[in-house]
């Protein structure tokens, strides 16, 4: 495959691509994403992942933060795959990002290259990269789309150009309050802040239609887990079909969120799937609530537990047990390693704290232990390092032990 100069994949090469990947090896499929990361326009590039998005899910490769994934990311639980996208779904159609991309970049040439600048700089986490980047471009991407006109490679998307406004719109709602949903999820925020400023953004988006609403409902049902205004709005809208039916969607896409994570075994990085399971334990909490879910809720409950369990394992593994086992005895006094151990340990303890809300409990205990034992019997690492590492996994009274 040649580099980011090639003709696109198209019709019959497309295809003959696709045969060949399906049952390609995983370094295989890891090479063709590092490829479409790398290009600029990925509008054609990304059809080529399509049959490919489970096994990255299983891969959980480390992806670079580029333009697209940064201006998109707040819409991430509204993408679908083009092939499951109809009109009149409150989502956006994966193969809508390449033409969107191209409107941003054309209109606003000088904040594309202030945020270029800013993901580029890798000595910031990608965090508060994302955050500096995301802060200067989002609400401006949202004004730009807003007024677009039908761009001329929205025939690559295979959608009708009738499709176009509506999604724009839908797109460039949330766009415009993507960095007050950032303020909004701050823990210090107030549950009655938080639920009055939710209800003004739904009521906001409601007059823009069902589906920029829809969609704006499809982010908050997953991102704010705990908040009641979301799900009020959804409830009231019976009487409207259009919205009920976005409503009705909406939520069906949070259970799938949910169901996808019941069968997701990869651990990938551990601070992110710890704040998924955050997230998807809590909402099912919520949704419990209502007795018309009980029994969906119980299995789904059963079902993320044992998919908790799992990931904890491997996490526990891979992320503790064997660097302390690789671990040199010069990598030992290395600051930055040992800071590594820690944020992972730290993330695997938040993952291990959720997952016990579903049930999870004498597995995890074990696991625990072993992980501290291995660290209390690497004596080349001092022991202040050692016990922070014990404290973090097992409590204090246990790092105590560590002299």
């Amino acid at each position: 495959m040649s580099g980011p100069s090639a003709a696109p994949f198209i019709g019959p090469e497309m295809r003959a691509v696709r045969r060949e990947l399906a049952g390609a090896s995983d370094q295989r499929v890891l090479d063709v994403l590092r490829f479409v990361d790398s290009l600029n326009d990925r509008s054609q590039a990304d059809g080529l992942l399509a049959p490919l998005r489970d096994r990255l899910r299983a891969l959980r490769p480390r992806r670079p933060l580029r333009f697209q994934r940064l201006l998109f990311e707040p819409l991430g639980p509204a993408i679908v795959n083009a092939a499951d996208w109809r009109p009149n779904m409150p989502s956006m159609p994966r193969s809508a990002i390449g033409p969107f991309v191209g409107i941003v970049r054309r209109a606003l040439p000088e904040v594309v290259a202030d945020v270029e600048r800013i993901i580029a700089d890798t000595d910031m986490p990608e965090s508060a990269r994302v955050c500096a980047a995301g802060h200067a471009l989002w609400a401006r991407a949202g004004e730009t789309l807003q007024g677009a006109a039908l761009p001329g490679d929205w025939h690559e998307t295979s959608l009708q150009p009738a499709a176009f406004a509506s999604l724009t719109a839908s797109v460039a709602g949330v766009l415009s309050v993507a960095w007050q949903l950032v303020e909004l999820a701050d823990p210090s925020v107030p549950e009655a802040e938080l639920n009055e400023t939710l209800s003004a953004l739904l009521a906001a988006a409601e007059a823009k239609g069902a589906l920029a609403w829809g969609m704006l409902l499809t982010v908050l049902l997953q991102r704010f887990p705990t908040a009641e205004a979301p799900r009020r709005s959804a409830g009231s809208m019976r009487a409207d079909k259009a919205m009920r039916e976005a409503a009705a969607a909406s939520m069906e896409a949070a259970w799938t969120w949910i169901e996808a994570g019941t069968r997701d075994l990869a651990i990938g990085d551990p601070a992110e799937a710890a704040d998924v399971v955050r997230r998807q334990v809590k909402l099912l909490e919520e949704l419990s609530r209502d007795p018309a879910n009980r029994r969906r809720t119980t299995e789904l409950q059963a079902a993320l537990r044992d998919a908790c369990a799992a990931r904890f394992q491997t996490g526990v593994k891979q992320r503790l047990l064997a660097p302390l086992q690789s671990l040199s005895a010069a990598e030992a006094a290395d600051g930055g390693l040992l800071a590594m151990l820690e944020a992972d340990a730290r993330a695997l303890r938040r993952l291990d704290m959720d997952s016990r809300r579903l049930g999870c409990g004498a597995a995890h205990d074990a696991r625990l232990a072993e992980a501290a034992s291995a660290i209390t019997a690497r004596t080349d690492i001092p022991s202040i390092d050692r016990a922070r590492l014990v404290e973090i996994l097992r409590g204090p009274q246990a790092a105590a032990t560590i002299g």
